[in-house]
């Protein structure tokens, strides 16, 4: 689907001010962050994860800054990065449903059944009524149960 050309426009002149922001303070984690989520929409996550990671070494304590940065990864297939920051992430907010839902893909990702449907199934505990959970947690099943393929990335 991908977003409008106007959408788009306005993706790249946010990058561009954001960047011209960090030269004023290279250690503005949000710009960095800002510049991540740019890139997110624009399908560029190579781009995406080195400023989500960017921020992460500056904002170790901010769980949204590990959140996307596990997406990213998980988006390239980089199954043992994104393993790596949802796990961080679910570290800072374990009571987050959603952080349980992304840990448990990149889990999957890894190959690690056990511990993909544990978390499939605390983000499902945690907010029954969030459809994405309950979505990761068929997947899960349905690729341990060998009905699905296991993906290579999001």
């Amino acid at each position: 689907m991908g977003i409008s050309r106007k959408r788009c426009e306005e993706a790249k002149q946010a990058i561009a001010h954001f960047r011209e922001c960090l030269t004023l303070d290279p250690r503005a984690w949000a710009y960095m962050w800002g510049m991540g989520k740019a890139e997110q929409a624009l399908g560029n996550h190579r781009e995406a994860l080195g400023y989500f990671e960017g921020a992460a070494a500056i904002e170790t304590g901010n769980a949204d800054v590990w959140r996307e940065a596990a997406i990213a990864a998980s988006a390239l297939g980089e199954a043992q990065k994104a393993v790596q920051y949802g796990t961080a992430a679910l570290k800072l907010r374990p009571t987050d449903a959603g952080l349980h839902a992304n840990a448990a893909v990149a889990f999957l990702l890894a190959g690690d059944d056990d511990q993909t449907e544990h978390l499939a199934s605390r983000a499902l505990d945690l907010d029954p009524a969030d459809a994405v959970n309950r979505r990761v947690l068929e997947l899960v099943r349905a690729v341990r149960s060998g009905a699905r393929e296991r993906p290579r990335s999001l």
